[in-house]
């Protein structure tokens, strides 16, 4: 056997196929649409300005924050919180089950999220730039929540 540097189109293409037996006998179907991923972006906007913003992707039923940022004077306001409560309300509606995140470990992010009902799924140790990261996550209803 070797290994070796491919096309993307060719890595691809063995990917669809062969990834359609996995999902049968995990999932009992194999609809390539149930891993679409449909990326999306909040805004906070006060006096015409955007003070905050939130991007995220939903991925076969999970809403995934990829970053959530309130400008420097508008902190401690309720942007963030409202933002992040809106992201939530997306993910229901869009049929999540769960919302999660990654964050700097035992941060005032982290904090955030915490009192927004989010909890630490696992400690990515030295992680992004070496520094330690947490996973949090939140569900939406059903089991876990």
């Amino acid at each position: 056997m070797e290994i070796v540097e491919a096309k993307r189109e060719a890595a691809e293409s063995f990917l669809d196929r062969d990834w359609r037996g996995v999902n049968l006998e995990q999932f009992g179907r194999a609809d390539p649409e149930m891993w679409k991923a449909q990326e999306s972006a909040l805004a906070a906007y006060e006096g015409g300005e955007m003070v905050g913003a939130l991007v995220f992707k939903i991925e076969a039923g999970v809403g995934k924050l990829s970053q959530l940022l309130v400008a420097a004077g508008h902190r401690d306001k309720g942007v963030g919180g409202r933002l992040l409560s809106r992201f939530e309300e997306v993910c229901q509606k869009e049929g999540c089950h769960k919302v999660r995140l990654i964050t700097y470990a035992d941060s005032r992010a982290e904090g955030f999220y915490s009192l927004h009902g989010y909890a630490r799924e696992g400690l990515l140790r030295r992680d992004l730039h070496g520094v330690d990261m947490s996973q949090m996550a939140k569900f939406l209803h059903g089991e876990g929540s």
